[in-house]
């Protein structure tokens, strides 16, 4: 293994750490040396990779908010209808929360690194407003506030990432077909 896989690996190890320690406990309550120790490596090889904590929890947060609004636009993109758009959007959602629901439970965190990224990235708020806003001119989904609807149906998805925190398992046809037909309801689509 050449040294820049080794340091990738190791830098890939801190990252995914981090990205489940401060989604369980808060990046306020979560230390260096935890993360070190879930990631394997020593305080030293972590302050190799970030400068710092903040700089690592920046780097997560903007890497989730990155990741959910280009996968928000993806689907907004889109040629097929609007009802295909949104569903498409919430059983890629779903599918991804088995695997990695951590990036979902860390951006339900309010925390003052997220106020930074609002102002250096367009985040999945906006992405989802604006994927509203055009089901509204279409005439897909009646009038209503984009950026409420777009809030309750992020919140609604982020609550999932709890259930499935505590164990609840998703996806399964029947769980998405319940799902999609709410998250429908919220936005007006039933």
């Amino acid at each position: 293994m050449s040294k820049s896989t080794r340091t990738n690996s190791k830098r890939e190890a801190i990252i995914k750490a981090a990205i489940k320690l401060f989604s369980q406990q808060g990046v306020d309550g979560t230390s260096v040396k935890a993360i070190g120790e879930v990631a394997g490596v020593t305080d030293a090889a972590l302050y190799k990779h970030f400068s710092s904590k903040s700089a690592l929890a920046k780097a997560v947060f903007a890497y989730y908010a990155d990741h959910y609004t280009q996968l928000i636009d993806h689907y907004r993109k889109q040629s097929a209808p609007f009802d295909q758009r949104i569903s498409d959007l919430i059983r890629g959602i779903v599918n991804n929360l088995d695997e990695d629901h951590f990036g979902l439970l860390l951006l339900s965190q309010r925390h003052e690194w997220f106020v930074q990224i609002a102002q250096e990235h367009r985040l999945p708020l906006t992405a989802m407003t604006e994927l509203i806003a055009d089901g509204i001119d279409s005439g897909a989904i009646p009038p209503q506030n984009p950026q409420l609807t777009a809030a309750l149906l992020i919140g609604a998805l982020l609550r999932l990432a709890v259930f499935v925190e505590n164990g609840v398992k998703l996806h399964t046809e029947s769980n998405l077909e319940e799902i999609r037909k709410r998250m429908f309801g919220l936005i007006g689509l039933i």
